[in-house]
């Protein structure tokens, strides 16, 4: 899997307007050669137990622990819109009203901040670009 430099503040613009749509999901660094094969699998409990938690911006996926890396994937809108969970939790107004990011004036990272997609099952191999480690 290629490594990636780090990009604290990626131009994310509106986010439906970009085919394929760029996503952040951590995981541990041991993990890699596993999802490196399978792609990123479902958790099968807790509160995201059958989803994939993929974020729009790349600081919210940071959990401050050791051994942390920060999966990049980019979907195809068709195959994401036909993956996702409809679940959006708070979410739903910030990544449905196109007006409301037009009228922000800070950076996409703040905009996005905590903005969260899940997509059921499983994240296939093929659309992991990379991963990068935080420093």
């Amino acid at each position: 899997m290629k490594k990636i430099a780090w990009d604290r503040n990626p131009k994310i613009n509106w986010w439906l307007e970009n085919d394929p749509v760029r996503f952040y999901h951590n995981i541990t660094l041991s993990n890699l050669p596993i999802v490196s094969k399978e792609g990123i699998k479902a958790a099968t409990s807790g509160p995201e137990a059958g989803n994939v938690s993929l974020f729009l911006e790349p600081n919210s996926a940071i959990v401050k622990k050791e051994d942390q890396a920060i999966l990049i994937v980019d979907l195809p809108l068709r195959w994401m819109f036909s993956h996702m969970s409809r679940r959006m939790d708070g979410e739903k107004n910030r990544l449905t009203n196109k007006d409301q990011y037009e009228k922000w004036t800070r950076t996409d990272h703040e905009y996005y901040k905590g903005s969260m997609l899940r997509i059921r099952n499983l994240v296939p191999r093929r659309f992991i670009v990379g991963f990068t480690v935080v420093k």
